[in-house]
């Protein structure tokens, strides 16, 4: 009977794993051509400023500036989280390895820290490596499938007319974070998404809602 019980509790946790959305191939040329994947992200070296309102657990928000120094050929960034007043409260980079050169409370935990990394990794870095898959959801929207650095997975979906949504998963297919991106009223030559809503999953979520102040291009 002991066995029975473990059988069934392992096909249970196998069936609630596997719940990754269907990719319906692409087609051969689609299968040489991964150029063609929807691709959200700067490329070369960017300062984005974004006004920031945070929604925490039990309905608390809390309304910041973010500013982010981006390089996509060397995979990098600089951060900086100021108040409205313009204190900065937060200040890191990431290079391979996380340098914090600045955090006042409550900004200053390293749980904190290694969320910001990983949700800024998500929002302006391409995921390296080819796509595991490419092709089709069943709703239409063009995706590539990526394998994370972490054991877990990252699919990129563009929804067609500029909008975009990423999604996290952990190793065993959880999801973590939802991203959508929204080109806002603006026009912007550059592609560059105008609003921003990144949600974390769990019970210690939250969700970010970005509005795009100003896009620098510094490779100029």
């Amino acid at each position: 009977m002991k066995w029975l019980l473990l059988f069934i509790a392992a096909g249970f946790a196998f069936s609630s794993c596997s719940n990754l959305p269907k990719v319906r191939p692409a087609g051969d040329v689609a299968a040489k051509a991964h150029h063609a994947c929807p691709n959200p992200f700067p490329a070369g070296k960017w300062q984005f400023v974004h006004s920031i309102e945070a929604a925490m657990p039990g309905g608390r928000s809390v309304f910041v500036i973010g500013v982010v120094v981006i390089s996509s050929a060397e995979r990098s960034f600089r951060c900086v989280i100021m108040t409205l007043e313009g204190l900065a409260v937060f200040e890191a980079e990431w290079d391979r390895q996380l340098t914090i050169n600045r955090a006042i409370a409550p900004f200053d935990s390293k749980p904190f820290a290694q969320g910001m990394v990983e949700d800024i990794r998500l929002l302006f870095l391409q995921p390296s490596g080819s796509p595991l898959e490419w092709g089709f959801l069943e709703n239409g929207n063009r995706i590539c499938r990526y394998g994370g650095s972490d054991g877990g997975i990252v699919d990129v979906a563009s929804k067609g007319s500029g909008n975009w949504e990423i999604r996290r998963y952990a190793r065993d297919f959880r999801l973590l974070r939802t991203v959508n991106m929204a080109p806002g009223k603006k026009a912007d030559n550059a592609g560059i998404p105008r609003k921003v809503e990144l949600t974390a999953h769990g019970s210690e979520g939250y969700k970010l809602i970005m509005n795009l102040i100003e896009a620098v291009p510094l490779d100029k």
